[in-house]
């Protein structure tokens, strides 16, 4: 996770109200993984963490002074070995996105239910306030 506050991949961190939608640095590793257990995982002392976390980019959605209330993972595929080799290969064919020969953005979300309807709106504005969309 980046320990940058303004990174350059992402800016500063956009605001929409109380909710604000940034980068999450490594101080919140130790939340943004406890969320990602408490959506994916059964067991609270299970670790849900793997070999594609150190190349992506982590965001981290929620209230100011509190901890996260979702998060996200991106990564960005340049090469069509690199969408091949991503996450989501492991469960689909993505051959035919692979050969598009465009850069491919991978987005994994983890948002528990109560804050599914506020945090998925202030997450997906993200692209459209920098516009990237």
């Amino acid at each position: 996770m980046s320990d940058l506050a303004n990174d350059p991949a992402f800016g500063p961190p956009l605001v929409r109200g109380v909710w604000q939608v940034r980068l999450a640095n490594k101080a919140d590793r130790a939340d943004i993984l406890r969320l990602r257990v408490s959506a994916f995982r059964r067991d609270p002392a299970a670790i849900d963490t793997d070999r594609f976390d150190a190349q992506c980019l982590h965001l981290w959605v929620g209230k100011a002074g509190q901890g996260p209330s979702a998060t996200a993972r991106l990564m960005v595929h340049k090469t069509p070995e690199d969408v091949l080799g991503g996450y989501a290969a492991q469960f689909y064919d993505l051959t035919r996105l692979a050969s598009s020969g465009t850069p491919v953005l991978e987005l994994g979300r983890c948002v528990p239910h109560a804050a599914k309807p506020m945090a998925m709106r202030c997450a997906s504005c993200g692209p459209e306030l920098r516009g990237l969309s």
